[in-house]
């Protein structure tokens, strides 16, 4: 056997095993993935299951349907993976509403006066993008403890929209650690839960 010969077989050998940890590698990161998911389930009494294409968390939320999954999406010839949830607000906000972060573009726009609408709270207008706010919204907006709890999740998600009486938050990636699923998910549940309280206590007003 000359040295061409052994440097060959070295190569293979090398490349064989390069992929063999790869493949264990990936192995092991969809158990931890998958304990975690499953972990993050539990704790919340909620159900969990996965398929080829997703892992799923579903259950009720103070009796609203909770749900979140992953999902893959094509944007010319690659893939990239979200993570998704989404809540009912039950009514919580009108139907109409829309409320998204502010983007750079919409910050140039309300500096030319075709901006979005406002809360009058400095804070939150600049904080996200609204549409379609009327006094009963920019009132619930403006309850300190919503006010709190937008902020919040404000801070902690750059991707996250209020339409269509729901909301949704989603990330790039998939979170893999119990403690990473929850930093994802509480701040939306706190949101939701400031919401449903508000309009909870509004009810009982209006009944007497």
């Amino acid at each position: 056997m000359n040295v061409h010969d052994l440097s060959s077989i070295l190569l293979h050998v090398g490349i064989l095993a390069a992929a063999a940890a790869f493949v264990v590698y990936a192995w092991k990161a969809h158990k931890r993935r998958l304990r975690a998911w499953r972990d993050f389930a539990d704790r919340h009494g909620w159900s969990y299951s996965e398929d080829r294409d997703a892992f799923r968390v579903h259950g009720f939320h103070r009796g609203i349907a909770f749900s979140m999954h992953t999902e893959h999406r094509r944007s010319g010839k690659s893939s990239q993976l979200f993570t998704v949830v989404r809540l009912p607000l039950d009514a919580a906000l009108p139907a109409e509403l829309r409320i998204v972060p502010e983007r750079f573009g919409d910050k140039l726009l309300k500096a030319l006066g075709k901006g979005a609408d406002e809360t009058g709270d400095a804070e939150l207008d600049a904080a996200l993008e609204i549409r379609n706010l009327t006094d009963e919204a920019r009132k619930a907006l403006r309850a300190p403890r919503v006010r709190e709890q937008l902020l919040r999740l404000r801070k902690h998600s750059t991707h996250f929209a209020i339409q269509h009486e729901a909301l949704q938050v989603e990330k790039r990636g998939m979170p893999d650690r119990v403690e990473a699923l929850e930093a994802f998910v509480v701040p939306a549940l706190e949101l939701a839960d400031a919401l449903l309280d508000l309009a909870t206590k509004a009810r009982e007003r209006q009944n007497g």
